[in-house]
């Protein structure tokens, strides 16, 4: 297990330290994380009974990894009941060993598990006597701030408004007892996130790598998302895609990866200043859709005639920000020199080859000035 060890060096006044360790609880690592508001602590609290901390060990024991999951559903049957903890897949690793235990203060043994090494989820089953409570889960969409202001753009049943600035909160749970629930707060950041996958969010909650695959909440209480681990900031997945991933799981049997064929960026955050500008002046209306930045030769969206360049707007009448289903051809609006247009896109299973990749930060050694 790693551990958070550190070695002083006396005659200089400075001191080595691991990072990046699954030892670190980022309650306590970092100065933001220890001096809690009330709001925040009653945020935390009221999604603590749904966070997890959990175990996943290799057979030959040369893989470990400990993260934290929330509970998004619970069942009874036969007499018990069988919840489904969402997580990240990188509690797999390269083995794709199984996860051996969860714990909320009690141990539970897992009894079954899928993972999509593509968008890095993972959903665990797990049996108790007991029913353990699920989270709230609450859709995200991106809006900007004058929306915000103008009041026309509002809190739905199913949706959260987020808007950059806005404050949220990375939960985790420690994997040693007492296994403590830990809280991160920050802000979204409606700017381009650094990983491979272009879905992805960011915020500048401080975590640590025993939170990955944990909940990012607003102030409800509600999981807006899933968090992920790097070093400068937590990147997070809407919890909306997360669910439509699932619902692709629950009716094909498996974790599917639609090929759209292209690599793009948040409208807002990869187009320039002067290019907003002059996409405002000819449509005042749009402010949010995906700018493509490269289109894979021979995909569905090449043979569609997009091209790099374009804007996304919207995908059988709704926004593009999800995964979208295999097979099934869509009416895609974009905007295309100046000009709005539709397309028909047949979309396609996508190859292994083409998977999202995902690099967690590796454990090393910092030196640290006296405090």
């Amino acid at each position: 297990m790693e551990q958070s060890n550190s070695k002083r060096k006396k005659s200089t006044g400075s001191w080595c330290q691991y990072v990046n360790t699954f030892g670190e609880k980022f309650d306590s690592m970092h100065k933001q994380n220890k001096d809690l508001s009330s709001d925040i602590k009653i945020s935390t609290v009221k999604v603590s009974k749904s966070v997890v901390s959990m175990a996943s060990v290799s057979a030959d024991k040369k893989f470990h990894f400990f993260g934290s999951g929330t509970v998004i559903k619970c069942d009874q049957v036969n007499m018990k009941y069988v919840s489904t903890i969402l997580t990240s897949g990188s509690m797999f690793g390269d083995s794709r060993n199984g996860v051996e235990y969860v714990e909320i203060g009690r141990r539970f043994d897992v009894r079954a598990f899928q993972y999509d090494i593509h968008y890095n989820i993972a959903l665990l089953k797990v049996e108790s006597i007991q029913p353990l409570v699920p989270a709230i889960l609450k859709g995200v969409k991106v809006i900007n701030k004058a929306a915000a202001r103008g009041g026309f753009l509002r809190r739905h049943s199913d949706t959260f408004h987020l808007s950059h600035g806005d404050e949220v909160i990375s939960v985790g749970r420690f994997f040693q007892e007492p296994y403590t629930v830990m809280s991160a707060p920050g802000t979204f950041r409606n700017e381009c996130c650094d990983l491979d996958c272009p879905l992805m969010l960011k915020t500048t909650c401080n975590i640590s790598k025993c939170g990955t695959g944990g909940p990012l909440i607003n102030g409800d209480g509600e999981v807006i998302g899933i968090n992920f681990f790097l070093e400068e900031y937590t990147p997070f997945m809407p919890i909306n895609i997360v669910l439509k991933c699932i619902e692709h799981f629950e009716k094909h049997g498996k974790f599917v990866r639609p090929n759209f064929g292209i690599k793009g960026a948040n409208f807002s955050t990869g187009t320039s200043m002067q290019m907003m500008e002059k996409i405002n002046r000819a449509f005042p209306d749009i402010s949010t859709g995906i700018l493509v930045k490269e289109v894979v030769p021979l995909s569905p969206a090449y043979y569609a005639g997009i091209r790099a360049g374009d804007v996304l707007l919207r995908c059988g009448g709704d926004i593009i920000q999800s995964v979208v289903e295999i097979g099934e051809a869509l009416e895609i609006e974009l905007l295309k020199e100046f000009k709005l247009v539709e397309k028909t896109v047949v979309v396609e299973e996508l190859s292994p080859d083409q998977f999202y990749s995902w690099c967690l930060p590796k454990k090393r050694w910092v030196m640290m000035g006296d405090v």
